[in-house]
Order: C-alpha cells, then sequence, then structure tokens
C-alpha cells in the first residue's frame, strides 16, 4: 500500500524537520534509482528536499543483502560487475519497481507466509536486490563516508559520523523464537566488538556521543537489549518517560493493514539508544496514528521514535531505575552516563 501510505509518511517526516532520519525496510532502487528519482529512499529524499534547497538532506542507502555480495568481492571486481555494470543497475531499478508495484498484487494475503516458508522466493523477486535501509543527514552535519557490518541472516549496520556523532542505523533479525533471541544477541555483541574504537572514544571524550537507532526486533526483556545496557547505553524513551511504549510494532491485526506486512505478534521492538555527554530532551513516537479515516491505512508498518537530544552531562537516576524495573518485571538498569547526538529519528 506504498502509493496510499506515501503522502504521509512524507508529510509526518517533513514535519518533523530532524537532523537524522534513520529507515529501515525501505526500496532502494540504487543509483539509477536517485537519479530518475524512483524507489521509496529516492522519492522520499526527494520530497525531503523539496522546500530545503539550502538544508538539504544528504541521503546514505545501501541494500542489506546485496552487500553480502558486494562488499566480499575484491575491490575491483566489485567494480566491474556492480558499480560500473549497467546491467547490475537497470537490475536493481526493476527489481524496485517489480516490488513496490507488482508483489503485493501477484501475491496477495499469501505474500509473508510464502516468504517464510520459502527464502528462495525471496530471491526470486529481487527483493534482496533492493531491501535495504537508508539514513537521512541534514548536510549541514556533513556525514562521513559510510561504513556498514554484516550481521547474518541478511541484515547490516551502517555506521557514519556527523559533528562528533557517532551514528549507528541497525536492523537485526526478526522472529520470536528462543533461538531467533540467541540470535539477536549475538548480532549485538558482534555490533559492540565493531564499535569497540568509538565506544573508547565516546569515553575518552573524543567523540561527543554515539547513537544506536533502529529497528531492533527485540523486547526490552531480551538479551539484546540487556548487552546494550549493560555497555552504558540508554533508550531515549525510557530514559524521559520511565518505561518504554506499549507497543512500536502494533502487530498484524493492528495498524497498517498490508499483505506486505510482517505476522509478528505486537510489540516494543524499535529504539534509539545513547552514549555520551548528551541530554535526552524528549522523546516520542510518531507516524502512529492512521491516515484520513480510513483506520488500516498508517504511515508505516512501525511507529517511529522521535528523540531531542543535547550537549551536556546526563545524570543517573535510580528512581528511573526502579519504575522500568518495575514495569518490565526484569532487572536490567539504565545507565546514567548516556545520551547523544542532534535530533533524531528512527522508523
Amino acid at each position: 500500500r506504498w502509493p496510499e501510505r506515501r503522502p504521509y509518511l512524507e508529510r509526518a517526516l517533513d514535519e518533523l524537520d530532524a537532523d537524522v532520519i534513520l529507515l529501515q525496510e525501505v526500496v532502494d532502487a540504487g543509483a539509477l534509482g536517485t537519479a530518475l528519482g524512483l524507489g521509496q529512499v529516492a522519492m522520499l529524499n526527494k520530497a525531503l528536499n523539496r522546500a530545503r534547497s539550502e538544508a538539504p538532506y544528504i541521503c546514505l542507502a545501501h541494500s542489506e543483502p546485496a552487500t553480502y555480495v558486494t562488499d566480499v568481492l575484491p575491490s575491483v571486481l566489485a567494480k566491474v560487475l556492480c558499480q560500473y555494470n549497467p546491467g547490475w543497475h537497470l537490475l536493481r531499478l526493476g527489481a524496485a519497481l517489480f516490488n513496490e508495484h507488482c508483489l503485493e498484487r501477484l501475491f496477495g494475503a499469501f505474500l509473508m507466509p510464502a516468504f517464510n516458508a520459502c527464502p528462495w522466493i525471496f530471491l526470486s523477486v529481487g527483493t534482496p536486490f533492493v531491501f535495504g535501509k537508508a539514513s537521512m543527514v541534514q548536510a549541514s552535519l556533513r556525514p562521513s563516508m559510510p561504513q556498514t557490518l554484516r550481521l547474518g541472516a541478511w541484515r547490516t549496520a551502517q555506521r557514519f559520523v556527523a559533528k562528533g556523532v557517532c551514528v549507528v542505523n541497525v536492523h537485526l533479525h526478526s522472529g520470536r523464537s528462543t533461538e531467533r533471541e540467541a540470535f539477536r544477541a549475538t548480532q549485538v555483541r558482534q555490533l559492540l566488538k565493531w564499535l569497540e574504537p568509538d565506544l573508547d572514544a565516546t569515553l575518552a571524550g573524543t567523540l561527543d556521543a554515539l547513537l544506536i537507532g533502529g529497528d531492533f526486533n527485540a523486547s526490552p526483556t531480551e538479551p539484546a537489549y540487556q548487552l546494550l545496557c549493560e555497555r552504558g547505553f540508554r533508550s531515549c524513551y525510557a530514559t524521559v518517560h520511565g518505561v518504554e511504549p506499549d507497543v512500536t510494532f502494533p502487530g498484524i491485526d493492528c495498524g497498517l493493514r498490508a499483505c506486505t506486512k510482517d505476522n509478528d505478534p505486537a510489540g516494543v521492538f524499535d529504539y534509539v539508544f545513547v552514549m555520551g555527554e548528551i541530554e535526552v530532551r524528549a522523546a516520542k513516537l510518531f507516524a502512529n496514528q492512521p491516515c484520513g479515516d480510513d483506520l488500516t491505512l498508517f504511515p508505516s508498518d512501525h511507529f517511529g521514535v522521535v528523540v531531542d537530544l543535547t550537549k551536556g552531562i546526563a545524570k543517573s537516576s535510580d528512581v528511573q531505575t526502579e519504575r522500568i524495573r518495575a514495569t518490565h518485571g526484569r532487572d536490567y538498569a539504565v545507565n546514567g552516563l548516556a545520551s547523544a547526538g542532534p535530533r533524531c529519528n528512527s522508523s
């Protein structure tokens, strides 16, 4: 239902006027799509920049599964087969248009069950070439060239630095089984190992802050969430409200109704974690109301998390920690040495 919800999502993001926007599960049509303004990423970037000639967004995007091909090839071979190959760019553009406009019509309600039952269908319809993430950063922040970490299960983390803040856009493996929970914990350990230099730089004060945001597919009681708290991160939303929101993914029967929507149960899966000498001033959900009179249409299948951050030393709060423990029924703490970055959004 992308054509229906697109104007509402564009309006919601435009009204935020965020410094950094982190998006997951978006269709990236590659360089050719960007040039032609096609694909979800290019469309959103173009819409947001329409009235921002003096302060445009720079878009840092990639297809998550495609990096498992392009990033493992020798650099020269990757350039020959992908970067300088017209066929590769045409393939990505064609796959993007097919996934945006034909996939839902072709499979209908059988789409997600088919994908889950046979992952090869996921490959045969071209989804791996375009299924990805994007970070939109205001040009005035001068973001560094992004780096990518492959996390397994076709997922990645994207890292860049903007004005002394290291920002990481993540998307972890989905599924509610014990095995999937353990896999997400492994992904977080991988991520933290990759970020060791940034963690050290933040603690030493050479980086102002470290921010990790995105779709973690993990509840606050899972090991993946706990591992981040144990390393000194804290969730911005829980820092402000003393508890995570009721849901950021409303489930298969609530919120957006679409054949391409995940069939997981409702839960809290989306967060912005911070670490550093930055104060969390505010945090809220956005894009969590239906579009117009259609109660089955929302800007996205997940609700976005918006945080307002400013430089300043955050103090620990024993009261806040106790409130979170009581709410979730599991002993986990929010470290007081946390917070980061400018206004950021994860959806």
